[in-house]
């Protein structure tokens, strides 16, 4: 078996999460455990961020700068820290992608 090189899968995960950005079609917080077109960007933006670290590349920061940009005033933290650990809260406005136990 061949290995694939480091960049190929990194090529791969952009590819995946930018469809995802377009492909996921489930209702704004629809609730737990459903990956939103936010969710796809959010962790998008993290993995910008890791290959442009690793590689020293500013165009990487740049995008991922620009896709947490985006993300976050869509999902708005709550006013008080507390708030986060109610049962009551479990679909709060601060959650990307939660799973629902």
């Amino acid at each position: 078996m061949v290995r694939v090189s480091k960049d190929e899968i990194y090529k791969l995960i952009f590819e995946d999460l930018i469809t995802a950005e377009t492909d996921l079609k489930y209702s704004p917080r629809y609730g737990g455990g459903r990956p939103y077109p936010e969710s796809a960007s959010a962790l998008l933006a993290r993995v910008y961020l890791t290959y442009a670290a690793e590689h020293n590349d500013t165009e990487y920061y740049e995008l991922a700068v620009k896709k947490a940009d985006a993300v976050i005033p869509k999902f708005p933290m709550l006013e008080n820290y507390a708030d986060l650990f109610k049962i009551s809260n479990r679909f709060n406005s601060e959650i990307i992608w939660g799973a629902n136990f």
